[in-house]
């Protein structure tokens, strides 16, 4: 018994940490949280009762506050992250108040991009539909989410006063203990509230042990994975994470090295084209395994294991080219997407990430604006961002090859798959509607052209 109560008074001692750190933050989670546990549990009433409930009205906008969560808490996250240390300067209380209502202007912006609500489907807005303006939103918002993220990690590692490498290992502790108390929570939460739901409220969908999940999530969790990335109070050098990190996780990304040079040998010796599933793998592998070979390097144990695992990244460096041929070959033959600009990028931040390792190991907190970089490119440049580029290419190839067909009454079969895909990728996109329409494949004296040409 002493011994829970000793775990429910460091539970709530981090939960009261964050939050001093963190009030506006924390705050926000907490609203976010019970209005989302409020809406679930509301959920073991019919619906004709809950219309008629006053409380019920306040969901009439739940995709706006919804939308808003993710933006007003990133922002409140990185503004406090940034002005923590000087809080009692009335100046910087200043500063620290108009950035905050600045993050929650921002955030109402997007949710009601997001959502379209206050304008018709139809609607256009300066000779743009309100769905595309929707989709614009969405990839703002996630480029906006992820550099208030990178940014929060990158200025949390600059006032912990230690290097990238040991900051990263606190982090990855202190996350580790959290998520290990949360899944305890986590089962007994289901396993007490879901005999409640059986036995008494007789719910298929589990609503207390729903809304149990929310509370503890919300609660607990969210307020203990902020408050990781600023303690540093953690035992690196005696905990048993390190045992874990140094010879169990760093033994399995061997493995998967070891297992990814095999299938690259056979594709040698047979003379195949890597599969799709490849640039995945090895994706997966450097985003993996790279952060626990940089955090390994601060254990600088003298044995030869230790020696080769301070090696392992420049293992990835021949894989690097069969990434690329891998990419290169699908975009030549299918145009260019959301995905396979992804993995442009992602190759990239690789060799990126490899010179800061080799030249400047010290400096590895450099990455993260690189990543900043490829965040700004990927979604918030117009024209060259992953969505522009995508439809312009895959517009350029339903144009061309469909006027081709129409002009010379043939297309070879690597033509014919890149018309068929750009009409299926471009079929899907509100704001390429008139595109498909003009250039519909399926229209039946086209479709009749493709099957003379005995395509179809």
């Amino acid at each position: 018994m002493n011994l829970l109560r000793e775990k429910l008074h460091w539970i709530w001692k981090r939960v009261l940490q964050a939050y001093a750190d963190y009030r506006v933050t924390v705050s926000a989670v907490a609203f976010f949280t019970i209005y989302g546990a409020v809406h679930n549990f509301l959920g073991i009433f019919d619906y004709d009762v809950r219309e008629k409930m006053l409380i019920w009205k306040c969901f009439d906008y739940k995709a706006e506050i919804y939308g808003a969560m993710l933006p007003l808490i990133c922002a409140a996250m990185f503004t406090e992250s940034v002005l923590h240390y000087a809080l009692k300067e009335k100046r910087t209380k200043v500063i620290r108040f108009c950035a905050l209502l600045l993050a929650a202007v921002i955030a109402v912006f997007l949710s009601v991009g997001l959502s379209g609500r206050l304008f018709g489907e139809s609607t256009y807005i300066m000779s743009v539909s309100v769905s595309t303006v929707s989709r614009w939103m969405e990839q703002c918002t996630w480029g906006y989410v992820l550099l208030l993220l990178l940014g929060t990690v990158y200025f949390c590692h600059r006032r912990s006063g230690v290097g990238f490498m040991e900051y990263m290992l606190h982090v990855l502790i202190n996350w580790c203990a959290v998520t290990g108390v949360y899944f305890v929570l986590h089962v007994g939460i289901i396993l007490i509230l879901s005999i409640v739901d059986t036995l008494f409220v007789k719910s298929a969908g589990g609503t207390f042990a729903a809304t149990g999940i929310i509370l503890t999530t919300g609660l607990y969790y969210v307020p203990g994975c902020i408050i990781a990335m600023r303690n540093m109070e953690s035992r690196i050098e005696d905990t048993p994470a390190k045992y874990l990190i140094r010879d169990v996780i760093t033994g399995m990304t061997i493995c998967a090295l070891t297992i990814v040079y095999v299938y690259l040998l056979k594709a040698l010796l047979l003379w195949e084209i890597p599969s799709n599933e490849i640039f995945g793998i090895v994706a997966g592998l450097f985003c993996f395994g790279m952060p626990i070979w940089m955090m390994d390097y601060y254990y600088r144990d003298d044995t030869k294991y230790m020696r080769f695992v301070r090696r392992l990244p420049y293992a990835l460096i021949p894989l690097i080219p069969m990434q690329s041929y891998a990419i290169g070959v699908r975009i030549f033959e299918h145009g260019m997407t959301p995905d396979r600009y992804m993995g442009v990028l992602m190759v990239i931040i690789e060799i990126a990430v490899l010179l800061f390792w080799h030249f400047g190991k010290e400096k590895m907190e450099r990455v993260l604006l690189v990543l900043c970089l490829c965040v700004v490119v990927c979604f918030l440049i117009p024209g060259i961002n992953s969505n522009s580029l995508s439809y312009r290419w895959q517009r350029a190839f339903l144009e061309t090859y469909y006027e081709k067909l129409l002009n010379q009454g043939s297309l070879t079969q690597t033509e014919c798959g890149r018309l068929r895909g750009a009409y299926k990728y471009l079929k899907n996109k509100p704001e390429m509607a008139s595109v498909v329409e003009r250039y519909d494949i399926y229209e039946e004296s086209f479709a009749a052209m493709l099957a003379d040409a005995g395509i179809v």
